[in-house]
């Protein structure tokens, strides 16, 4: 069972259904939530990524589904990786297990990280 220690704040906002069930396995589900670096280095970094109703949503979404992953792609290089990597350990701060999480270079931009759901099957390092 996967533990949504401040996460359960997020159930309080109802999630449309964003999720196809006819998704193919390795395929990037919606939603998807992109993280500026300005919310990153905001002074309250927790209460601005918490309150970004795309992250709740993405979790929401990874939530429903047993066996999903939140890959995070990031500009390739040293900075993109290290910010991608404190993204995932916040999120296991949260609750979030890394094996639940997937780094993923070449994606996002230099001011961004792009968080998706990626299907049950799909691959890739986490």
């Amino acid at each position: 069972m996967r533990s949504l220690t401040l996460w359960t704040v997020l159930a309080v906002i109802p999630l449309v259904p964003l999720l196809s069930a006819s998704a193919q396995a390795g395929q990037t589900l919606q939603p998807i939530c992109s993280i500026s670096l300005m919310q990153w280095e905001s002074t309250d970094r927790n209460h601005a990524l918490l309150s970004d109703p795309a992250l709740r949503t993405l979790v929401q979404a990874w939530e429903a589904q047993p066996g999903s992953r939140l890959r995070i792609e990031y500009q390739a290089g040293e900075q993109g990786e290290l910010w991608a990597s404190r993204m995932q350990a916040w999120l296991v701060a949260f609750g979030i297990p890394r094996s639940s999480t997937q780094l993923s270079p070449g994606g996002g931009g230099p001011n961004a990280l792009t968080l998706s759901l990626q299907n049950a099957s799909a691959g890739g390092d986490a």
